[in-house]
């Protein structure tokens, strides 16, 4: 974007070892030159430090002294009906914010770990506060003014729902973004379902918990191991896992790193 057509949007200060904001890849994405304007109007120059287009997230450093950062929280632990505030401020000369509540936590999503060229929205925190364009790339802030998402805008239109990059995620990118200026996902190759206590009684397990796989990509690492449909992935090395979290462990794990299940 150029002076005379400028891509406009919000981001936010984080505490990541330095004075780095945290905005939408889209609105940096074709920029020869990035500002950052903050609440008081100053406005400083920024490099891209690294993008990640599937998450819509980017990673920018400011050349400046420390500032006051918002603190990453929990979103883990967030809930339906939950409280939130979206912030925004596009334009660089007033804070704005919408007041709504948690409407889905994504949790619950069916879990594939296959490449994409996206998430799909079901794996986003949805609320019900506005998010329109100018907001996108804004903090999701809980009552106890933590992160727990990054705003994405998915359209204008009254009554839309809106969605937000859980903190989690953010979280798991920030080193790979400082470090390689890109996210490197590993993947292993199956699609995969919760195991309910019925579902557990049924395939002789003392609890429920873990990822039944329900689909094996041909060719990918998980044919190759030989693991079948039916199967139920209950352990990444030393770590219990289940349907929701298997699928940003092997996303996030050194690509060629051998993994126990």
């Amino acid at each position: 974007p150029t002076a005379s057509d400028p891509s406009l949007g919000t981001g936010f200060l984080i505490a990541a070892g330095g004075s780095f904001v945290v905005t939408n890849d889209h609105i940096v994405a074709d920029a020869a030159d990035v500002r950052v304007v903050t609440v008081d109007g100053t406005e400083l120059p920024a490099r891209v430090v690294g993008r990640d287009p599937r998450l819509d997230l980017a990673l920018l450093a400011v050349d400046a002294p420390r500032l006051p950062a918002l603190r990453l929280g929990d979103s883990d632990e967030v809930a339906v009906g939950e409280w939130v505030v979206v912030l925004g401020n596009p334009f660089g000369d007033e804070v704005t914010a919408a007041a709504g509540i948690v409407s889905a936590t994504g949790r619950e999503a069916a879990a594939s770990l296959v490449p994409g060229p996206a998430m799909g929205f079901r794996t986003f925190l949805q609320v019900d506060a506005r998010v329109h364009r100018g907001n996108s790339g804004g903090p999701v802030l809980s009552t106890a003014g933590e992160v727990i998402g990054v705003a994405v805008a998915t359209g204008e239109r009254p009554g839309e729902l809106g969605f937000a990059v859980p903190a989690a995620r953010v979280r798991e990118i920030l080193e790979p973004l400082k470090r390689d200026g890109v996210v490197k996902r590993a993947w292993i190759g199956v699609l995969a379902r919760s195991v309910t206590r019925p579902l557990a009684e049924q395939l002789g397990l003392p609890a429920a918990g873990g990822a039944l796989i329900t689909e094996v990509k041909p060719t990918s690492p998980a044919a190759k191991l030989g693991l079948r449909p039916g199967d139920v992935i209950q352990r990444w090395n030393d770590r219990a896992v289940d349907d929701r979290s298997l699928p940003w462990l092997a996303a996030a794990a050194p690509v060629g790193q051998a993994v126990q299940l």
